[in-house]
């Protein structure tokens, strides 16, 4: 029986070493997950052996997954995920179908049996949506193009894990495919019958609860009913047979298009924050640190997960007519395993699907590959921008249907640039409007309209961009404006440049970079807000 005060000491011990880690991490300017990873890594038994109660802190770990799932599932409504779009559904598909097979012929050379190479496929093939997540918005990225791209595809990953779990099931039972189909219906059907009692529970009783205004008389009780929303989701999930992050996160879904996301939204983050610091902690404790002789195959499986992981990904993007910049950039952030993979490896050594001496070595080059996706994802924007600016030095012969001299260009087409185009048109100028979503170019009729990636030297040659008199970047992701700033600047050093700041932290850098004007978003609110508020209080803007 485990003593409870010495639990209640050793997850003092633990998460008191990731926050120090943690805040260390972010001093370095790099995402506090890696500093979770590292504490988990040296308090597991592997390191200085602070964790006794395992199995405490990974159901513990599991039960954040969930909660972090539910989160992420109230950010993203069922119109949101339906606006990923069918290149998501498409590219994961073939990311993950293209990477499983990268794994099992990988696993075949190195002499594993046919359900050991199953499930290195499986391991392999799936990315972290959480940790994915987290960088993105860290980076400010979730909304960029490769941003909005590669959440899909995890997402899609994380769909495939029933379907997985299945088949290690079958591979390990030595039972019939006629049965292993049997098994995947029955899943299938139990999936249909988890999500439509969720609709309704949710439906009939939650959100009348929420609504009832007697339910806000006290603190306690919204705080109380968005914990027992998302835990229960997660339980009926477990009890169905099912994942239990699959229930959480539709549950979160469900509730994502309605006003009392926000409420549960900011009930829940100090929930979440401590179980996402146990989740990547548990990850950490799955690892040993690897011996001088065991050091370098480490490395060397870490290297070679990552290049498989990239070049399948990228391919996969490619092949659903991504610009090579979001390829990359795509590939990039896909390029790293999954906290699902750690789940399936572990399932796969339970049933002797995996030999007892490759689970430790490939968790430990897994978690390498998690430290290292920052890391990545940086140069991989580094490397963009270089070729994209060398690109323009060497010069791009222009298209013959350039638009007029003294033309504005306006990159993207969203709600920001409509406004922009208008403005522009009740001037008298005609715009051009250069968007990389066809769907978004459709809707510009009335414009001269370039359709492309305004980080592409081709593309804003075709807009005009050698002789036009200005250039207003409306996109939000600060890395790509940076871009189609750096590539503007060598196309026509005398271009006056506007942009738009997302974030204050990002207006800054773009003025270095040559911008002439930077409209910063969170300053823009707050004057609005601000006058808003004098307007309604019958103040002048002179008053106290």
């Amino acid at each position: 029986m485990v003593d409870s005060w010495r639990l209640l000491a050793e997850l003092v011990g633990l998460l008191g070493l990731s926050l120090a880690l943690g805040l260390l991490a972010r001093r370095l300017r790099q995402t506090a997950a890696i500093g979770y990873l590292l504490a988990g890594l040296l308090a597991g038994p592997k390191g200085l052996g602070i964790i006794q109660a395992r199995e405490t802190v990974d159901f513990l770990a599991s039960l954040g997954v969930a909660l972090l799932l539910f989160g992420i599932g109230l950010e993203f409504s069922w119109h949101r995920i339906a606006a990923l779009g069918r290149r998501s559904v498409i590219a994961g598909l073939l990311q993950f179908g293209l990477t499983w097979l990268a794994g099992a012929a990988a696993g075949r050379w190195l002499g594993l049996s046919a359900a050991g190479q199953l499930v290195l496929g499986n391991v392999l093939a799936l990315s972290s949506t959480a940790f994915l997540l987290r960088i993105l918005q860290e980076r400010s990225e979730l909304d960029s193009r490769h941003g909005r791209l590669t959440f899909g595809v995890a997402l899609l990953q994380d769909l495939l894990l029933i379907p997985l779990l299945v088949f290690q099931s079958i591979s390990a039972q030595g039972r019939s495919e006629l049965e292993g189909l049997a098994d995947l219906f029955v899943q299938l059907v139990k999936g249909a019958a988890l999500l439509a009692l969720i609709y309704v529970v949710v439906r009939m009783v939650v959100l009348p609860i929420f609504r009832r205004a007697d339910a806000y008389t006290e603190r306690e009780a919204p705080v109380l009913l968005s914990v027992l929303v998302a835990v229960g989701c997660s339980w009926g999930s477990h009890v169905a047979g099912l994942s239990p992050v699959l229930g959480a996160f539709v549950g979160g879904v469900l509730l994502a298009d309605q006003p009392v996301s926000a409420q549960v939204r900011a009930n829940l983050a100090p929930f979440q924050a401590v179980f996402f610091t146990l989740f990547f902690a548990s990850i950490g404790m799955l690892a040993g640190i690897p011996s001088i002789q065991q050091a370098p195959l480490v490395l060397l499986a870490s290297a070679g997960i990552i290049a498989v992981k990239l070049v399948m990904a990228g391919l996969a993007l490619r092949l659903t007519g991504c610009p090579p910049r979001v390829a990359l950039m795509g590939g990039l952030a896909l390029a790293q395993i999954g906290e699902f993979s750690f789940v399936l490896a572990k399932d796969a050594l339970d049933r002797r699907l995996l030999p007892a001496g490759w689970f430790e070595p490939l968790v430990t080059a897994s978690i390498l590959t998690l430290i290292l996706n920052p890391y990545l994802m940086r140069a991989g924007h580094w490397w963009a921008n270089r070729w994209s600016r060398r690109q323009s030095r060497l010069g791009v012969a222009e298209a013959a249907a350039e638009p007029a001299p003294e033309s504005v260009i306006v990159v993207g087409f969203g709600p920001a640039g409509r406004e922009v185009c208008r403005a522009l048109e009740e001037a008298g100028l005609e715009p051009v409007v250069v968007e990389s979503n066809p769907a978004l170019a459709e809707t510009a009729k009335g414009y001269q309209t370039v359709v492309g990636d305004g980080t592409s030297v081709e593309t804003m040659v075709k807009a005009g961009i050698r002789t036009a008199r200005m250039l207003i970047v409306t996109v939000p992701d600060p890395g790509t404006s940076r871009t189609i700033l750096g590539v503007a600047r060598d196309l026509n050093p005398d271009l006056r440049v506007l942009v738009r700041a997302r974030y204050h932290r990002y207006a800054e850098p773009l003025r270095h970079l040559g911008a002439e004007a930077v409209v910063d978003e969170e300053h823009q609110v707050g004057r609005a807000l601000a006058d808003v508020a004098r307007r309604r209080l019958g103040l002048t803007s002179g008053s106290s």
